[in-house]
């Protein structure tokens, strides 16, 4: 006849045969040493399935005194640091102090003056000084009588100090009118030389015949000078 036989370790159940009651067997399955006993003297066994073993050890942590006084202490710990957070003593707000000699010279010291503004310096003319007296002279000669050789040197004139003008240091607008005044005048002195070559020299003087390109000139001559004496008055 069988016996069953359960294991006390793992709770796997077996049989036995009738013929080992009294012997020691092992568990097939963890190997754990099992005494045979008849079913008649055998006790019932606790239920000690893993899940029931293991919540009997969950529920009886908490009654460990070690637990619970650690879990005091923590309570303990964080009321207090409530109530120091709570009572802390706020900074005083500084009160607004009557002016004085104090009150006064910090102010001074804090406040800084404003930065003056400089005003916008006047253009430097200095390299356009010679063109504008030579084209000034030019612009005379043609009001009150200018010949050829006389236009000739002062169009080199002219040209030399057209050379030297500083173009980064001047008003773009003065550079421009210059510019203008200077090839309206070359153009001029190359009129009158080709009219002084033409077979009507001998029928007309030949500022007259060069008379369309003396008023041309002249007028980009008045430009310049106008805009010159603008910006010289800044």
């Amino acid at each position: 006849m069988a016996v069953h036989v359960r294991c006390a370790k793992c709770g796997h159940r077996f049989e036995a045969d009738d013929s080992a009651i009294g012997q020691v067997a092992r568990c097939p399955q963890c190997g754990h040493r099992i005494i045979i006993i008849p079913p008649s003297n055998r006790k019932p066994e606790p239920n000690t399935t893993p899940s029931s073993i293991i919540k009997t050890q969950s529920t009886s942590r908490w009654h460990r005194p070690t637990v619970w006084i650690a879990f005091c202490a923590v309570i303990a710990i964080a009321l207090v640091f409530g109530v120091f957070l709570f009572n802390r003593p706020t900074p005083p707000v500084p009160s607004a102090s009557l002016p004085g000699k104090d009150h006064a010279s910090s102010q001074s010291t804090a406040v800084k003056d404003p930065v003056p503004i400089d005003k916008a310096k006047s253009p430097d003319l200095s390299s356009l000084r010679d063109f504008a007296l030579v084209a000034r002279q030019i612009r005379t000669g043609f009001s009150e009588g200018i010949t050829f050789n006389d236009l000739d040197e002062k169009q080199i004139r002219l040209r030399d100090a057209y050379a030297l003008m500083d173009r980064q240091a001047l008003p773009t607008s003065l550079v421009c009118k210059a510019e203008d005044a200077f090839r309206k005048v070359r153009e001029l002195r190359e009129a009158w030389l080709k009219n002084m070559h033409s077979d009507a020299f001998s029928s007309a003087p030949p500022i007259l015949l060069a008379e369309p390109e003396m008023s041309i000139a002249g007028t980009a001559l008045d430009s310049f000078l106008a805009e010159y004496d603008r910006s010289k008055s800044r």
